[in-house]
This record gives C-alpha cells, structure tokens and sequence, in this order.
C-alpha cells in the first residue's frame, strides 16, 4: 500500500514548474499556488480514502479534483509509438487518469460494501458512477441487480441480469438471478431450469455468494411464506454448495408441501430426484 501511495505522490508532482522567474511576479506566484493547491487536495483525496469513516469526503475531494483536470486535459495528445511499443502522454493526462483509476476502484468498493450493508440507495448511487466507466464488470452489475431489486425497480434488475448473461451466460451471478426471477415470476419452469444449471457437478459458486444468496431467499421467504418454491431454492443450493444434509432436509420439506399443487409439478419431481441423487 505504502509503495502505491509513494507512486501516486510521485505523479501528483512530476514535471512541474516550480521556478519564480521573476521577483515579485503575478503569474508566477499563481503558478506556484496552483500547483502547491493541487497537490494537497490530491494528497489529501488520498489520505482520505485510506480510512472508512472518511471515504465519501474523499470522493468528493477526488471529484473536484478530477473535474479541474479534466478541463486542462482538453486537446492533450496521447502519442504511441506502435514500433517501440511506448505510450506518451502529457503529465496532466498522466495525473488525470491515475485519478480516474483511483475513483473508480473507491466507487466500486464502496458500492459493493453499502450493498453488503443493506444501504441500497449509496451502493446504488456508487455502482452507477462505477458502471458509467466499466459497463462490463459482471460483480458490479450483480450488485446493482440486487439494490435495484430492494429498491422496487424489478424492471432494472432484470435488466442488469439480462446484461450480465449477454457478458456470460455460465456466470454463477447471471444463473442465480435468473433462477430467482423465476420463482418472482411464478414462471416455476424457468426456476427449475436455472436451479438444475446451478446443480451441475463442476459448478462452482464462491462461499459468500452462495450464503448472501440464501439469505437472500430466506428472508423473501420469510416475507412471503405462501411461496414454497424458496423452500425448493434454498434446499438446492444448500445441497449443492453449502450444507448438504441441511439441503435435503428442506428439499424433502418442500416435497410434502408442494407434492398436491400442480403449479410445482417439475420442480417437485427434479427435488425427488435430488433427494435420491448422491453426492
């Protein structure tokens, strides 16, 4: 971490003027201000964002910053020499995109951390300002799916689902949602679908994915006790990925409910064959 803040330190100050050329000069000494300003708000951003109670004060320091940069980068010229395999930039787009960099990890990690924290409205606010830069990045999108989703947008969740699929559609993000979203849906077949997908031998699903997720559906269950397919949902993935005799127990739970009702007829007989199925 030290080496990293010693580096950003070295392209807050590289290749600047820091010379009085003439006694008593206007434009020199606001040269000089406007450098030494810099710097500390820079350094500042970045002391700032070390700590979590400071972190938002150093977004907004880091913005400001950003914005003034980047209105002096306008018609800065990028050179790369395809021969020497160089890239050269001018020291104020060096600067401005380190900056870029830096914000963009803080509006992700906190995004991420305010999702973790039920604080659906800052993560979601962070990820937007993440994503407008890296469209792509499927943690993300899963991310603004869920505060979306507990923000009562359901139409964006899905479209943020959707677009994790378009990325990768074995994504262990985009296989989890759409099984929920079938369940959400009523649509019981799509559910089973996506929850066999999750089933597969080889499949894997990282240990705090798989717990977030079925306290997710725990707590939708516990909301909606009438809807006995979470019963179903949590048994699968308990079997699979995390507490296997806790699995079936529901699973078979979710057997004696549902065995009378039509509606759950395929995932019924796919929770019999998990129940039969071995490790």
């Amino acid at each position: 971490m030290s080496k990293y803040f010693q580096n950003d330190i070295n392209i807050a100050l590289v290749n600047r003027d820091w010379n009085i050329y003439e006694v008593n000069s206007i434009v020199d000494t606001e040269k000089i201000t406007y450098h030494l300003s810099e710097v500390i708000i820079f350094v500042l951003g970045l002391i700032y964002c070390q700590y979590r109670e400071f972190i938002e004060d150093s977004v907004v320091i880091l913005e400001q910053l950003f914005a003034a940069l980047g209105t002096r980068s306008n018609g800065d010229q990028i050179t790369i020499d395809n021969e020497k395999q160089e890239m050269t930039m001018s020291p104020n787009s060096l600067r401005t995109g380190r900056l870029l960099a830096i914000l963009t990890t803080i509006y992700k990690n906190i995004g991420i951390d305010f999702t973790n924290e039920d604080k659906f409205n800052r993560a979601h606010y962070y990820l937007s300002k993440y994503l407008h830069y890296n469209k792509n990045d499927i943690h993300a999108l899963s991310a603004m799916a869920l505060c979306s989703f507990r923000l009562n947008d359901i139409a964006s969740a899905q479209k943020y689902t959707d677009h994790i699929g378009k990325i990768d559609k074995s994504s262990q993000f985009y296989i989890l949602n759409q099984a929920f979203f079938g369940i959400h849906e009523k649509n019981y077949a799509s559910a089973t679908h996506f929850y066999k997908e999750i089933s597969k031998r080889g499949v894997v699903v990282g240990p705090d994915v798989i717990t977030g997720v079925i306290a997710f559906l725990d707590r939708m269950y516990r909301n909606d006790r009438k809807e006995i397919a979470y019963e179903f949902a949590i048994g699968i993935l308990n079997k699979h990925h995390c507490q296997y005799k806790a699995g079936l127990s529901e699973l078979r739970k979710f057997i004696k409910m549902a065995k009378k009702k039509d509606v759950y007829n395929e995932m019924v007989a796919y929770a019999i064959f998990e129940t039969q199925r071995k490790k």
